[in-house]
């Protein structure tokens, strides 16, 4: 998941997923303020971390570049 402003100053997300080695897919979700968009990221890595009951194995951080989610382990914790 990517988390920011786009060139037009509107807050955006941006997920990506898809199995390894191939292009994969994303999406692009315009929300209307970093609050909103800190809680829906929050509300999908919980979904996340109960992937092992689901489906049998953990999901992976691929890359973590640059966290700027206001220490988003606080509020998922």
């Amino acid at each position: 998941m990517e988390f920011g402003r786009d060139l037009f100053g509107d807050w955006v997300i941006r997920r990506h997923w898809g199995r390894i080695g191939t292009q994969g897919q994303y999406q692009e979700l315009i929300v209307p303020s970093k609050e909103r968009g800190l809680k829906l990221i929050s509300q999908w890595l919980k979904d996340r971390a109960r992937a092992p009951a689901r489906i049998g194995i953990a999901y992976q951080v691929a890359a973590n570049q640059r966290l700027d989610l206001c220490d988003l382990d606080r509020r998922i914790g």
